[in-house]
């Protein structure tokens, strides 16, 4: 449907650094390849980051071995745990204290879902250990995080760059495994609320972590691409859900924007409560944009026009819903004016307020089949992309209420 523009898909904007909004880029492996390698040298000191050297030891036992990239909050680096034996990710926060409320949140859902019944966690990223560290500017709060591997849009991209999208057959395992968590982590009511292909990590094999901790040459990035794609192809693919800072539990929202814009949620979009449901809509769209390379609902329709912007909240969000309306229909008139924020996009008839686009309604068959025929050295059987779209349509349901649970959608017919 929609094209991700290049520079997203870009190497090395893409994963150039970490984010905090996003645990994927401390895994890429080309973490560290571009003029954005290296965070801003003024914030380090008061309030900053931590001067961290390769070969240091912390607290008592972690190796530091390689930078993997850096964010708002903090820097990530690989090391090897010592006393376990096993490669972590470290993850050390800046000195200032206005991150501490960030830092006990994640702490506490991650801790949540590995306590609560730790066989079902297989699924969700694994906290190893948490520790502060005196600087001479001030303490600085360490979380020690499995080691993991590149995120999903790595692998729909090294995909793409053969012309080709991941097969569906392939696909339907990591979309099982993600029914998987999900299934799980709501039962703990719990809700991700970011959720996106750069927040699935793939779980990496001895090789992998060879490769990653290599030097970041072009050969390095080469034999790794190659290797992720042989392990994809052979279907040896175990996921993690990453990236809890954004979290909350459905009776402890933090905030009323949540979600990545083109994965946002309906009910968010007009102001309406949201709970689990809102994580199952972004998950649709995630299975969508793995599968074609392509955003399933963007509204950027026209880029010659001159009333759009980026920063332009109201507008942004009218021409989603109009992008929605386009693929399922008609949003409901019952619920399209139960938001707080309806108003501002549905009149009283329950019909959206902004002039449409020349743009016919296709359903969500005819815009994968439309985005799945531009990779020519693809081809996906019709009745693996008739049961996609029809798994898809299934879950993309208006209603928060009438849209199904991670666990219902195990035991519909793609999945069973």
């Amino acid at each position: 449907m929609a094209h991700r523009s290049d520079e997203s898909l870009n190497d090395d904007a893409s994963y150039a650094s970490y984010d905090d909004d996003s645990y994927a880029s401390y895994a890429s492996f080309d973490a560290s390849s571009s003029s954005s390698e290296n965070e801003p040298q003024d914030e380090y000191g008061v309030n900053g980051y931590m001067n961290v050297n390769l070969g240091e030891l912390y607290n008592n036992r972690y190796k530091i071995v390689k930078k993997l990239g850096w964010g708002v909050f903090s820097t990530v680096w690989a090391a090897k745990d010592e006393k376990r034996d096993r490669w972590v990710a470290i993850k050390i926060f800046k000195c200032d204290p206005e991150f501490d409320d960030v830092v006990k949140t994640e702490v506490e859902i991650i801790k949540q879902l590995m306590n609560a019944a730790p066989e079902n966690a297989n699924h969700t990223i694994n906290l190893y250990d948490i520790f502060k560290h005196q600087s001479n500017y001030g303490r600085h709060v360490c979380l020690v995080y499995e080691l993991l591997g590149c995120h999903l849009l790595k692998i729909s991209r090294i995909f793409k760059h053969r012309n080709k999208t991941v097969p569906l057959r392939l696909l339907r395992k990591v979309i099982r495994q993600c029914m998987e968590a999900f299934s799980y982590i709501h039962s703990k009511n719990i809700i991700h609320t970011d959720l996106k292909p750069e927040n699935i990590l793939i779980v990496p094999d001895e090789r992998y972590i060879e490769l990653m901790l290599m030097d970041n040459n072009e050969e390095t990035k080469k034999l790794l691409e190659e290797h992720i794609y042989a392990m994809f192809e052979a279907g040896n693919v175990q996921i993690k859900i990453a990236d809890w800072g954004n979290a909350c539990w459905t009776n402890k929202h933090f905030s009323d924007q949540i979600q990545t814009f083109q994965y946002q949620a309906p009910e968010v979009i007009i102001g309406y409560r949201y709970n689990t449901k809102a994580d199952i809509w972004s998950l649709a769209c995630v299975f969508y944009e793995l599968a074609t390379n392509e955003y399933l609902f963007d509204a950027r329709y026209d880029s010659d026009d001159d009333s759009y912007s980026s920063d332009d909240e109201e507008y942004r969000n009218t021409h989603l819903l109009l992008d929605m309306k386009h693929v399922i229909g008609d949003c409901p008139r019952s619920f399209a004016l139960k938001g707080n924020d309806s108003r501002c996009y549905f009149n009283h008839s329950g019909k959206l307020r902004a002039k449409d686009i020349d743009k016919s309604d296709i359903g969500v068959l005819e815009a994968l089949q439309n985005d799945l025929d531009a990779y020519t050295d693809s081809r996906h059987p019709e009745d693996e992309v008739k049961d996609f779209a029809e798994f898809l349509q299934y879950l993309l349901v208006y209603v928060p209420d009438k849209r199904p649970s991670a666990e219902a959608s195990l035991k519909h017919p793609y999945l069973a």
